[in-house]
């Protein structure tokens, strides 16, 4: 029986949790280990194959949860009604990842004493999970600081991201009628500097 927290959000609105804290212990299968399925050619007195691609497709969970609790027949009978077939969703699980899911076969009992157990499937079309943590990534290291349309008197163009200081490029216009502008680099201690605070360009 797993522990996690299994919260299943269906696009019809409806929200089913699965766990202990739930009084509905579950077991699901095939968590890790994706198949992968192998493109092969065998050329003409070729020993062996040669791989010529690989691809993942989607998993499909099974699910066995027992109802524990003192309203586990009513709990069991709201699995019944909101699962029904064509339902899709999306499916918490530990409340650290989230993924897409389609109901594969709708929940069947398969005991009622002790207590009752149900059995369903679900398929996820991704074979990997999202987190929940937001995270930000930057390609080249630069973050954009201007909008268009673009001033002709002092502007900061971007801000280039380190883990020991941050670098401003600055350009300054001539003139309102002038294309070439002058550009001058800075190095502040911080990601912020007073205007004006211009130095030769440090290398890295």
């Amino acid at each position: 029986m797993r522990k996690d927290h299994l919260r299943l959000v269906t696009d019809a609105g409806a929200s089913l949790d699965l766990g202990w804290d739930y009084g509905i212990p579950y077991q699901i299968d095939n968590l890790s280990g994706v198949d992968v399925t192998l493109k092969t050619a065998q050329g003409v007195n070729q020993q062996g194959v040669t791989v010529e691609g690989q691809s993942v497709e989607g998993v499909a969970h099974e699910v066995i949860a027992d109802f524990w609790g003192p309203d586990g027949e009513a709990q069991a009978d709201r699995f019944l009604q909101l699962l029904p077939f064509f339902t899709s969703g999306t499916a918490y699980f530990g409340d650290k990842y989230f993924s897409r899911f389609f109901l594969q076969k709708t929940p069947y009992t398969v005991q009622l004493h002790p207590y009752p157990r149900l059995d369903f499937m679900l398929y996820r079309p991704k074979p990997y999970w999202y987190s929940l943590e937001s995270q930000n990534a930057v390609m080249g290291g630069f973050v954009p600081q201007f909008r268009f349309p673009l001033c002709y008197d002092s502007h900061r163009y971007s801000r280039a991201t380190s883990s020991t200081c941050a670098t401003l490029v600055r350009c300054r216009c001539l003139s309102p009628r002038s294309s070439a502008p002058r550009v001058s680099w800075s190095t502040p201690p911080s990601a912020t500097a007073p205007p004006g605070s211009t130095s030769a360009l440090t290398p890295p």
